[in-house]
């Protein structure tokens, strides 16, 4: 059914209410922002930029003290293994060599050791050993004691 009224035509039914059609946007301009300009991208970039690179550095951290943990870790290992030989060694009267070098992974390692009799008793004697290992100014190092009872040389 078409209604006429002067120069203007009208459809009735769902076409003329406009179902099943999408609405138009009508401006009075166009559109001119349609996109980003160079200075948000360059602003967004600068952003991506400061991020990887605190990023990265809290990855280089981590993995410096992973590292020295690992080198930690194996100095404490060497240490009790080497003081329970000293203590073997002592008990049965046999010789010490008082300083060494060893290798653990790619790290190289040096220790010494010294045995002090202490004043306040004359059958005590304090035993430390000193594990060191890095180059130059990154020189690390850790001590182990162990106080220990030598026997009389009578008994």
């Amino acid at each position: 059914m078409i209604l006429r009224t002067g120069n203007n035509r009208t459809r009735s039914g769902l076409r003329a209410q406009g179902w099943g059609q999408l609405p138009r946007a009508q401006s009075p301009e166009p559109r001119a922002d349609v996109g980003l300009t160079l200075v948000e991208i360059l602003v967004s970039v600068a952003i991506l930029a400061a991020a990887v690179v605190l990023i990265m550095q809290a990855l280089l951290r981590g993995a410096y003290a992973l590292t020295l943990a690992e080198q930690r870790f194996h100095a404490y290992a060497f240490s009790v293994g080497k003081l329970a030989d000293v203590e073997t060694a002592l008990d049965t009267g046999q010789s010490l060599t008082p300083h060494g070098r060893f290798r653990m992974g790619k790290d190289q390692f040096t220790w010494q050791l010294e045995a002090v009799p202490l004043p306040e008793g004359p059958q005590l004697e304090l035993v430390t050993l000193s594990v060191g290992w890095g180059t130059g100014r990154q020189e690390r190092s850790t001590h182990v004691g162990l106080l220990r009872h030598v026997p009389e040389e009578g008994s």
